[in-house]
């Protein structure tokens, strides 16, 4: 008896195990659970929506998509490591212009999914928000002069490298004068579908590819703080 027992209490003990490891391995590569903290994707994604991110491969954002990342270095108001779920909206060899907040890439503004073709309104927040990339390609060479360094600074930095000016105004690369940088990462745009409250590469600029975590894919439960109630309609809805 007390050995049958034993062997029920090992396999329970087994299996309890591999479960635990089972989760531990489909949370750290296959898929994420992330709450939305803020309005800053709205209406796509409300506050209090709970989603998952895939995290197969590929995790290459397409443009349109929405996705999950780590906010870089620098860049968390807070202080600290943050996750952002925002919609791409330019990659690679992409041009992009901002304009008292509004986006046009390759020429065509960029409205959030359901706006209208016409500008968007209620910018007046933005005003004075102005940048301009061509989002360069892995491989391409950026010619660096004190003019462009600002623009460029960010990129070659979450890189890796230390950007510096030296005492007769050359461009230092980890101390070493350069005249251009070989980029080495895939980069994107990406923006909040609420343009109006909404901190992304408008103000921080471009995001690396080693930031990304994964593809925003479905909201499993969604829960309004406001009243306090489930939004059932919201449950197993697809994130486009």
């Amino acid at each position: 008896m007390r050995s049958a027992s034993w062997r029920k209490l090992r396999d329970a003990a087994v299996i309890l195990v591999a479960a635990i490891a089972a989760a531990v391995l489909l949370r750290a590569f296959v898929l994420e659970a992330l709450r939305v903290p803020s309005r800053s994707m709205e209406p796509s994604l409300l506050a209090g929506d709970f989603v998952i991110v895939s995290k197969l491969p590929p995790a290459r954002p397409k443009r349109g998509e929405v996705f999950a990342f780590h906010i870089p270095a620098g860049v968390d108001p807070g202080g600290g490591e943050m996750v952002f779920l925002k919609r791409c909206v330019a990659v690679p060899g992409d041009s992009v212009v901002v304009a008292d907040g509004v986006i046009r890439v390759n020429g065509v503004q960029a409205n959030p999914p359901g706006a209208a073709a016409s500008p968007e309104t209620n910018l007046a927040s933005l005003a004075g928000i102005h940048g301009t990339w061509v989002i360069p390609r892995p491989g391409e060479e950026i010619v660096l002069s004190d003019s462009v360094l600002a623009h460029w600074h960010s990129l070659i930095e979450r890189e890796g490298h230390r950007v510096t000016t030296g005492s007769s105004g050359e461009i230092l690369l980890d101390g070493t004068p350069v005249t251009s940088y070989r980029v080495k990462r895939r980069h994107y745009f990406v923006a909040g579908d609420n343009r109006t409250n909404s901190y992304d590469s408008r103000f921080w600029g471009l995001l690396p590819e080693t930031a990304v975590l994964g593809k925003a894919i479905l909201i499993y439960w969604s829960w309004d703080d406001r009243l306090s109630a489930v939004r059932w309609g919201r449950v197993g809805a697809i994130v486009r």
